[in-house]
């Protein structure tokens, strides 16, 4: 049975003694030795003045084992307290990862509603330059007279290209007589 070396220095000192007693005097057949009869008895029966003996012994050992066993707590302490600064660091960097995240969506929509808005400057640009060829044809009179019905459409054409500009609906064609 283990004694228990908690407590005062000096109670820790002497359950060491007691322990390293009782072993050594289970052990010594095993390795061939007899121990003198007045101290191979059970520990509350060795004689005072060797008790105290082995009591002075053990308390620099005892005192070690306190303060290793201090250290070792100290040092779990503080490993809790890493591992907890750790996972705080690891959580922070999670919601940094997660927040770039959704910048990047956030700016692939961007671009695809940028690209949106090209195409529809693309097509109002292309309806306005086809528009600038019809003036430039009716300006120059080489249109028999159904230019009238090209103007109108050329009117729809103009307003579809500035709503388009403007980001407004579209305005539907006109119908024809």
């Amino acid at each position: 049975m283990r004694a228990d070396v908690g407590g005062r220095p000096t109670e820790r000192a002497e359950a060491l003694a007691r322990e390293f007693h009782e072993r050594y005097e289970r052990l010594a057949p095993e390795f061939d030795y007899k121990t003198r009869e007045a101290s191979a008895v059970p520990w509350e029966d060795v004689p005072e003045a060797n008790r105290r003996l082995m009591v002075a012994v053990c308390e620099p050992l005892a005192a070690e084992l306190q303060s290793l066993r201090q250290a070792r707590e100290d040092a779990v302490t503080e490993g809790i307290r890493v591992l907890e600064r750790a996972e705080r660091a690891e959580r922070e960097l999670q919601r940094l990862e997660t927040r770039r995240l959704n910048e990047l969506v956030t700016a692939d929509e961007l671009i695809e509603d940028l690209r949106g808005e090209l195409q529809q400057l693309r097509e109002a640009s292309d309806e306005y330059d086809a528009l600038v060829d019809i003036i430039d044809i009716a300006q120059q009179n080489t249109v028999p007279s159904r230019t009238w019905l090209d103007l109108e459409r050329l009117d729809w054409i103009e307003k579809r290209a500035l709503a388009a500009l403007a980001g407004s609906p579209v305005v539907p064609e006109p119908e024809r007589p």
